[in-house]
């Protein structure tokens, strides 16, 4: 009888240990599917909360929970991935430019140093349709990743060299070239990154 109560006890113990890492660490994953040039494809992408990036500032971690963001992977990330920082509005002022995903669209967002302030949204697209052909898995997986682009490499392909002071944000597709958002006069424009 006291064995029978002990497990009784024991299992629901037993059953929160038992849980997927997905519900324990906030991630989420989806699957679906999409049409492509008449083809049914499965996709997968995987998402993080903001707590899962300990160097965001707080305010700014806040800013996402409160638009319920969660932080795409590319199906090729090792390590938490779409959240940056670099002086991209100026030389000398940290920002940061992270990707949130909500409600099956990602928008990428940079916050400037006052980063209490609104963020600007620079770019958004569909989940679904930002995915390609995995490398190594069956099927599709998430594709869009940002990174921090330093002026020596903007300088190193861009035609007019003397204009590139501070860091631009590089948006990419894998597989696929990539773009450089960078602040310059007052406003983003878009470079042509690297193929």
């Amino acid at each position: 009888m006291l064995c029978a109560d002990f497990l009784r006890l024991l299992l629901p113990i037993v059953g929160l240990l038992a849980l997927p890492a997905v519900a324990q660490t906030g991630e989420q994953v989806d699957h679906g599917r999409v049409t492509r040039d008449g083809k049914e494809w499965n996709y997968t992408i995987r998402r993080l909360p903001p707590a899962s990036f300990p160097v965001l500032p707080p305010a700014i971690r806040q800013e996402l929970e409160r638009r319920q963001c969660l932080i795409p992977q590319t199906y090729q990330a090792k390590a938490p991935e779409n959240v940056v920082a670099g002086e991209f509005r100026e030389k000398g002022v940290k920002s940061w430019a992270v990707l949130c995903s909500s409600g099956g669209m990602s928008t990428l967002l940079v916050f400037g140093s006052d980063s209490l302030g609104q963020p600007e949204e620079l770019k958004t697209r569909n989940d679904a349709e930002t995915t390609v052909p995995q490398v190594i898995s069956p099927g599709l997986g998430f594709a869009w990743g940002i990174e921090t682009v330093h002026p020596k490499r903007i300088r190193s392909f861009a035609l007019n060299k003397d204009h590139y002071d501070h860091d631009g944000v590089e948006d990419a597709i894998l597989t696929h070239g990539s773009s450089i958002h960078y602040y310059q006069l007052g406003k983003w424009t878009l470079l042509e990154g690297e193929d």
